[in-house]
């Protein structure tokens, strides 16, 4: 699992202006976008069951969908407090690279 999560974070970062990405258990890429705010997210719901997410931005909205999709771990590059905690709840393993108070939408 942890090889599929760094795979996960590279692809995030290798793809030009990739938002989020999807690798199933087997470290296939199911889904990525380059689209902005919570859009790809819900695109990519019912590709999320037992696979690695990893997105720039993980709102608590964005986690949500990510709990609902079935996803087993979750990573955002900046991840809310109020996502973090859902997460928590709800026994998903999950890491950031940063941690704020809030998402701002631009």
């Amino acid at each position: 699992m942890q090889n599929i999560i760094e795979q996960a974070k590279f692809e995030l970062n290798r793809i030009e202006n990739c938002t989020l990405v999807v690798l199933n258990r087997q470290g296939k890429i199911v889904y990525r976008s380059t689209d902005r705010g919570i859009r790809p997210a819900v695109d990519a719901v019912f590709h999320m069951k037992g696979a690695v997410v990893a997105d720039k931005v993980i709102g608590k909205a964005a986690a949500l969908i990510c709990i609902y999709g079935g996803a087993s771990y979750v990573f955002g590059k900046v991840m809310s407090v109020e996502a973090q905690k859902v997460i928590e709840q709800n026994k998903i393993g999950h890491g950031y690279e940063k941690l704020t108070d809030s998402i701002l939408n631009s």
